[in-house]
């Protein structure tokens, strides 16, 4: 996790835009989606618990933003 995110300086929020270019940005460096423990530390996403309690889950998210 990046300083600024762990010491809660983070963006505070986050669009569905801003989500899937995140996703979409690993999936380019990685050739697959990210797990809940690699959201937490890929510094263009927010945390998996950011997710849950805005998005209503990574499910959820997941089957908004990804094709």
């Amino acid at each position: 996790m990046d300083k600024a995110r762990k010491a809660g300086l983070g963006q505070n929020s986050w669009t569905k835009d801003e989500l899937r270019a995140g996703f979409e940005k690993f999936k380019n460096i990685n050739g697959r989606y990210p797990t809940s423990h690699e959201i937490d530390s890929f510094p263009y996403l927010p945390s998996a618990r950011s997710i849950q309690r805005t998005f209503g889950g990574l499910v959820e998210i997941r089957q908004q933003v990804i094709p």
